[in-house]
C-alpha cells in the first residue's frame, strides 16, 4: 500500500482488519499523519511494519497495540517529535527499530 496518499491509520482499521494474517506491511511514502491507538489489534502475525516518509508527528499510547510479533519497525523520515511512553506497547518481539530523520528533542 506504498505510496498511496493515505493520510489517517483511523479510517483504514476496518481495511485492515481484513487481512489478520499479513506478515509484512508497507505504508511508506503516503501521508499519514496520524495513527490511531489500537489500528492494528487485529494484525497480531504482523513482522514487518514500514510507515518511513510520511507525516507522523506523535505516537500516542497504544499505537502499536497488539502487534506482539512484530520484528522490525521503521519510522524514519517522519516528523514525529512527540512519543507516549507507551506507544510501543505490546511489541514484545521487537528487534529493528527505524528512527532516524525525525524531529525528537532531549530538552
Amino acid at each position: 500500500v506504498q505510496s498511496n496518499n493515505i493520510n489517517n491509520l483511523n479510517l483504514e482499521k476496518k481495511f485492515l482488519q481484513n487481512f489478520r494474517f499479513l506478515k509484512n506491511l508497507n505504508l511508506a511514502q503516503n501521508s499519514i499523519a496520524s495513527i490511531e491507538p489500537d489500528c492494528f489489534l487485529d494484525l497480531s502475525h504482523l513482522e514487518n511494519l514500514s510507515l518511513e516518509y510520511n507525516k507522523l508527528e506523535r505516537l500516542l499510547a497504544f499505537t502499536f497495540k497488539g502487534l506482539i510479533k512484530l520484528a522490525k519497525l521503521n519510522l524514519s523520515n517522519n516528523k514525529i517529535s512527540h512519543i507516549d511512553p507507551n506507544a510501543f506497547f505490546d511489541l514484545v518481539s521487537l528487534k529493528y527499530l527505524y528512527f532516524n530523520s525525525n524531529k525528537i528533542s532531549l530538552s
